[in-house]
């Protein structure tokens, strides 16, 4: 019975202490206003607390005489002092809750509206980051939610919505005139490369008013560069648009990044980021240049990055483009076909003529009609050419037979396809046929 009543009564101090212990931990987060009260709801509940503690129980040591004329009792014992402490802890939960309540009601009721230029449009601040640096160093603020009969006599940017918040480090607010505010940095160092800010507004004949949170951040030369632009594979080759994606590589914070786009023919186009490549302040941005419609020949493709502080990176890319697949326009034999047959005399060599839409690396095989090669030939960079077959007739021996005439074009040594490689291939068949020598 000593062992139980031990460690019902550690319980309860424990328990004490928590509740004790949840007052000092919540109590600092409010206004100082707030916190009086909270302390004064703890110690309500603590001398509540201690009341309990006077109760008559049948197991103490005050109260043995009784216990034993009553002899052993039956079942588990009273435990008054553990139901007011529950109570009690209750209570003192229900007050926080309130309190906190209380706490969230005073911030919302005076709060301000803020907005100003975020990424080349008004938006408002609430949740934001504002945006400083050597290309824009101050920022107009516009104050919304104030009565207009109540002129601003003073501002702050403070660390929180309440009277003690001190003020930030690194920027600070001015009055430029009613219903606007400046805001810039000052001359203390920076903590950081951004703060945590709310705007603090005095009134004459109003009460203190404050934003909702807001970061403030500066943005020096040295917060991200441009790394890289290219289309991968490139190299001194002409691009095909179809499929090719220009690639921007951005180092540094993206979230200071107003935006990513490629100028072309004074028409900009924003390149988005890529996520699966992107990695901590490593960041990839593409642009599929099929959007473009890019005319054949030189062009020059403008990437611009543009930070929340109006600093800018360029760099340019000069591609030679072509327009659609590599084909072949002609392809045939120096003589006439007859339904798609070509003739081929006994003792006459013939000349293969071709003519593709760009230049290309040429290749072609003259087979039988099981399909056995039976001569190559190929020509490199080339556009057109007429190239001999120098004794076709003869290729089976004398023999008549029937065959085709192979022929494929590649132009992707000279022009990239970046995802379809067969754009760059183009082929043709000439069927003939070889009439037998004579004896």
């Amino acid at each position: 019975m000593a062992a139980e009543r031990d460690t019902v009564a550690a319980k309860k101090d424990s328990s004490d202490a928590s509740v004790a212990m949840s007052a000092r931990n919540v109590s600092p987060v409010l206004d100082p206003e707030l916190n009086d009260a909270l302390r004064t709801l703890e110690s309500i509940v603590q001398r509540d607390v201690s009341a309990g503690e006077g109760e008559s129980d049948p197991a103490a040591p005050g109260n043995s005489a009784l216990s034993g004329a009553a002899g052993p009792r039956l079942g588990p014992p009273r435990a008054p002092r553990k139901r007011r402490w529950i109570a009690a802890a209750e209570l003192f939960a229900i007050a926080t809750v309130l309190a906190a309540l209380l706490f969230a009601g005073r911030l919302l009721g005076p709060q301000l509206e803020l907005r100003a230029e975020i990424g080349g449009v008004e938006a408002p601040l609430e949740g934001s980051r504002l945006c400083l640096g050597p290309r824009r160093d101050h920022a107009t603020v516009r104050v919304l939610g104030l009565d207009a009969s109540s002129p601003i006599e003073s501002v702050r940017l403070v660390s929180g919505a309440h009277p003690a918040a001190p003020a930030v480090a690194g920027f600070i607010a001015i009055v430029e005139k009613d219903g606007e505010v400046v805001i810039r940095r000052s001359l203390e160092e920076l903590p950081g490369s951004k703060v945590a800010a709310c705007l603090e507004v005095s009134r004459a004949g109003a009460e203190t008013a404050w934003s909702a949170p807001f970061d403030v951040a500066w943005i020096d030369e040295s917060a991200w560069t441009l790394e890289s632009v290219a289309i991968d594979g490139l190299g001194r080759r002409a691009l095909d648009p179809y499929d090719a994606v220009l690639e921007i590589a951005v180092r540094g914070d993206r979230a200071n990044l107003a935006g990513v786009r490629v100028d072309h023919d004074g028409v900009p186009f924003p390149a988005l980021r890529d996520v699966a490549r992107s990695h901590g302040d490593h960041n990839v941005y593409l642009l599929p240049l099929r959007s473009l419609d890019l005319a054949c020949g030189a062009t020059d493709l403008r990437v611009v990055v543009t930070d929340l502080a109006h600093r800018t990176a360029e760099s340019i890319v000069t591609a030679r483009c072509v327009s659609g697949p590599l084909t072949l326009d002609r392809v045939e034999l120096d003589s006439t076909p007859v339904g798609g047959l070509y003739f081929v005399p006994p003792h006459d060599d013939r000349r293969l003529r071709v003519v593709a839409s760009r230049k290309c690396d040429l290749a072609w095989t003259v087979r039988d009609e099981t399909g056995a090669a039976l001569m190559t030939g190929a020509a490199e960079a080339v556009g057109e050419g007429t190239y001999l077959l120098a004794g076709l007739p003869k290729l089976a021996g004398g023999k008549g037979f029937q065959g085709t005439i192979d022929v494929e074009a590649d132009e992707n040594a000279y022009v990239l396809h970046a995802r379809s490689s067969s754009r760059g291939v183009a082929k043709r068949q000439l069927r003939f046929s070889c009439a037998p020598s004579s004896p």
